[in-house]
């Protein structure tokens, strides 16, 4: 053609000669990388990325859900509730209570916040009142405990043992001591 080109090349398919082809070994396209730009065999490394992504992403969830744990012991909590009660606190008590008695002190209350009686009563009972608890006695079974304690009133010092639950991954007193 040498620089001149034929009416027959306008219209027609193009004629190739078979030395115009090229070839390529075939393991040429065994190692392509399907997205442009990414190197050949990161694909393994792609999927375990994402693998380890996920199971980060789980544990986080679950000790968010779950946490690792009570935050507090129930030997602590007896402690946080039994110096509410000394210090006649009774919001601060009813917070440290299980469900089930803290709905029922709200219902004695008619209400969230103690009356006006409830908190006459205890600042009365507060006075005179001491605790101390006795060191190593909490026993953990499961989801209950129980920590035993000195209280001390004008009437002298008795034994008492505060009985806990684990509701919503805290421990809470529940019932009277």
């Amino acid at each position: 053609m040498g620089g001149r080109l034929s009416s027959s090349a306008f219209g027609s398919p193009p004629q190739h000669r078979v030395e115009d082809t090229m070839t390529y070994p075939s393991s040429y396209h065994v190692n392509q990388s399907a997205i442009p730009g990414r190197a050949p065999g990161t694909k393994p490394i792609l999927i375990s990325g994402i693998a380890v992504a996920v199971l980060a992403a789980l544990g986080i969830v679950l000790v968010l859900m779950y946490g690792f744990g009570p935050s507090v012991s129930p030997t602590e909590v007896t402690e946080k509730y039994m110096t509410a009660i000394v210090d006649a606190d009774l919001i601060a008590a009813v917070e440290l209570k299980c469900d089930e008695d803290v709905q029922r002190k709200h219902e004695e209350w008619g209400g969230t916040t103690p009356s006006d009686e409830a908190v006459a009563a205890a600042v009365v009972n507060a006075e005179d009142l001491a605790f101390a608890i006795i060191e190593g006695s909490e026993v953990v079974s499961g989801d209950t405990a129980t920590v035993n304690a000195d209280v001390t009133t004008l009437d002298g010092t008795s034994m008492v043992t505060a009985r806990l639950v684990l509701e919503g991954g805290e421990w809470r007193i529940c019932g009277e001591f």
